[in-house]
């Protein structure tokens, strides 16, 4: 006798799911109240992409039996895959409700409260499935990226190891692993973890990035440069010219466009290779800048043309390369970073300009920014609170510029109670913010835009750095191979300026 449930499993192995439904929704005609068969439906159009349809066919097998804490915990998955929060929760709550002790719920429960930002929540909920499971790798694996996203790494770090120890060969728990290491500057551990991952999946590109960062981080340029190479994941149209490439062969009297890429600042700081390529003797070199550089950076010395990134159209009439390839291609070192600076410098004009409306300003004339973009993923790390440059705003010598471009009512207010000139309605094109530091003695701020073009131009620079800075700064050096005239001070413990307040006061005496 033929089997169809064995030809439904074929159907479905093979990915015929319509076949599959028509098949369980003519047997739920016959069977109506058989309340086996509204889930296999729902699950089908779920798979076939139809995620309406499965919560239809959910509800109609929840009519029959309301109290199925399965069939509240598959709606409430849907809907957080569709990103659809409180749908998820209140559906996962029941489940939870219905089955308490069901260690799954509460973890799907937990996720949902992950994504709704309601950590404490979600910690309970994971805490209690461990409780219930002490050895399951995916609920430890859980608990920690809830806890790194509380920012308690010292705890993350403490279930992320307990995962991998039970689960060594899954990818996954590794990277994690390495990631809150890295953040908790244990960059040895955090490099051996990316390894690991590697070994495991040999084209992890997350993995090979991080790699790189953190090499890079540690001055490993020579593996460094090639591991970050595998950043490209994140520029998705670098794909469409990476057969167009430059990898270093010879371009003389070829076209060469160079990419910029990431922030402004990495523009400010890599444009200095433009001079190295000139070397090369390219018949024409095209620079791809962000539109908020376009007319600052037109009068750049070495490049034949600009234009905005990303462009419109894909030239293969020459060369594409990206700027922070540049180093790699170059065989930079520590000793061979090209520092001649100056290498932007202010338009003429608007250096007079604002050298006589500054004119008035008494003793050190200091510039300061102290907060980055509000969407920037280090936001909580580089931002200073305002009220930490209290005592530098009391000392009678200086006289303070603010460089920040958006700023808060609170610190508008507080700048204006501290005599600081607040310069942000002026800030609308690079060649002012270039013309004000021009006519400025020092730049205090943390790792910006400003503080790059700063650097670039030869002036002098107090950088504030938080204990984790980005991989261009290093570790443990007062200044930087990048930028001469830029000193480095660097937070001492997470969150907290003071030792960087004193060490710039005591550089200001």
């Amino acid at each position: 006798m033929f089997n169809y449930e064995l030809k439904v499993e074929e159907w479905i192995k093979k990915g015929n799911f319509d076949d599959a439904i028509e098949y369980y929704e003519e047997k739920a005609s016959f069977f109506p109240n058989d309340n086996s068969i509204y889930p296999k439906i729902a699950n089908l159009y779920y798979k076939k992409g139809d995620w309406i349809k499965a919560i239809e066919f959910y509800d109609f097998s929840l009519e029959n039996t309301p109290n199925s804490a399965h069939i509240y915990n598959n709606i409430g998955h849907i809907y957080l895959d569709k990103d659809l929060y409180p749908q998820a929760e209140e559906n996962i709550k029941k489940a939870v409700e219905l089955s308490p002790n069901n260690p799954y719920f509460m973890v799907n429960l937990g996720v949902t409260y992950e994504k709704m930002k309601k950590f404490n929540l979600a910690t309970e909920l994971f805490q209690k499935a461990l409780d219930l499971q002490p050895h399951n790798p995916n609920f430890l694996n859980s608990l920690a990226i809830n806890l790194s996203n509380k920012k308690d790494y010292e705890k993350s770090l403490k279930y992320q190891k307990q995962a991998v120890e039970i689960a060594p060969t899954n990818p996954q728990f590794n990277y994690n692993l390495g990631v809150t290491y890295s953040v908790l500057c244990m960059y040895e551990e955090a490099i051996k973890s990316f390894e690991n991952v590697i070994k495991l999946i040999p084209n992890h590109e997350n993995a090979h990035y991080n790699l790189g960062v953190n090499l890079l981080l540690l001055g490993r340029f020579e593996k460094g440069w090639f591991e970050y190479e595998w950043r490209f994941r994140f520029f998705p149209y670098i794909r469409a010219i990476y057969d167009l490439y430059w990898r270093g062969q010879s371009i003389e009297n070829k076209i060469i466009y160079v990419h910029a890429e990431q922030g402004l600042g990495d523009t400010f700081q890599f444009s200095r290779y433009i001079k190295l390529l000139k070397k090369k003797k390219p018949r024409k070199i095209v620079l791809y800048v962000q539109e908020d550089l376009r007319e600052f950076m037109k009068d750049f010395k070495g490049i034949d043309e600009i234009s905005f990134t990303p462009p419109l159209k894909i030239y293969k009439d020459g060369f594409h390369v990206c700027l922070l390839s540049l180093p790699a291609l170059f065989k930079t070192n520590e000793k061979t970073i090209p520092n001649e600076i100056p290498y932007l410098f202010a338009d003429k004009n608007e250096s007079e300009k604002w050298k006589k409306k500054l004119s008035n300003l008494k003793g050190l004339k200091v510039g300061i920014v102290w907060e980055p973009s509000i969407d920037s993923k280090t936001y909580d790390d580089r931002k200073v609170p305002l009220e930490n440059f209290t005592t530098l705003f009391k000392n009678p010598k200086l006289s303070f510029v603010s460089l920040q471009k958006e700023i808060s009512e609170k610190d508008k207010i507080f700048l204006k109670q501290n005599n600081v000139l607040d310069m942000s309605s002026q800030l609308e094109k690079f060649s002012t913010t270039a013309g004000i530091i021009n006519n400025l003695d020092l730049i205090i701020g943390i790792d910006t835009s400003v503080i790059h073009l700063a650097g670039a131009m030869g002036k002098k620079v107090y950088l504030m750095l938080p204990i984790k800075p980005d991989w261009r700064w290093m570790l443990n050096k007062p200044t930087s191979p990048w930028y001469p005239s830029m000193k480095l001070f660097r937070q001492k413990n997470r969150n907290n300026w003071s030792n960087v307040i004193k060490e710039i006061e005591k550089n200001l005496i």
